[in-house]
């Protein structure tokens, strides 16, 4: 995973199979990278998202993280780069009973707020300063896992309204078709502090499945 940081190095995030984590930073004026370690007692690697907070503060999300003895669980991770510096950030996250953790999407659309989506038609409002769920937003469009969400808006403090892009798989044939659904939802919160999605468009279309190449001579 990749996070520009804002003096124009990139944070490179990585794991191995084996209970080991590495981050790298990359400087791209002086042509090298800068090896930086998680600490030992985390047990789990992979990290599912991440993003930039602070100007050099980088949030990680895992969806299982054993620190020493403690229960494996949901949790935000907080790395500091200058200080090379990690912290447990929250370990309240909402749970999903339906869906993949793993596949969770996690979009920070500025200040202090964090969208969670892992289905479609209900996600989440996280306040990184409260570090609680200020908000759930219903979604009316039809339920399923979200395979890819994308946010293209800046992160300026001062946004009220987001518009995001959302891919949910919807058929798989036999012989490898399959149909994506995806929509465009508009999330505006309103002067009492609530969230309302408008969903501005929502189609459905049909992929050919990959079939390689054989030459014959």
């Amino acid at each position: 995973m990749v996070v520009p940081l804002h003096d124009g190095r990139i944070f490179i995030c990585g794991g191995t199979s084996e209970p080991k984590c590495w981050v790298e930073i990359y400087d791209p004026e002086k042509g090298g990278f800068d090896r930086r370690d998680l600490p030992d007692d985390i047990l789990n690697p992979f990290p599912s998202s991440c993003f930039l907070w602070a100007d050099q503060s980088v949030m990680l999300y895992y969806t299982k993280i054993s620190i020493k003895e403690q229960v494996c669980k949901p949790s935000l991770l907080l790395y500091d780069v200058e200080r090379n510096n990690w912290k447990i950030f929250a370990e309240n996250l909402p749970d999903s009973k339906s869906y993949d953790l793993e596949k969770r999407m996690l979009i920070y659309v500025g200040g202090n707020i964090l969208f969670i989506i892992d289905q479609a038609s209900c996600w989440f409002v996280y306040d990184l300063s409260t570090r609680k769920v200020v908000g759930k937003v219903d979604v009316r469009v039809e339920d399923g896992e979200v395979m890819q969400a994308l946010y293209l808006g800046n992160n300026d403090i001062k946004n009220i309204s987001w518009i995001f892009y959302i891919f949910m798989p919807d058929v798989s044939h036999r012989y490898g078709y399959s149909d994506l659904r995806h929509a465009k939802v508009e999330v505006v919160q309103d002067k009492g502090g609530d969230y309302t999605a408008i969903v501005q468009l929502s189609s459905s279309e049909s992929w050919l499945p990959y079939r390689p190449l054989y030459y014959c001579r």
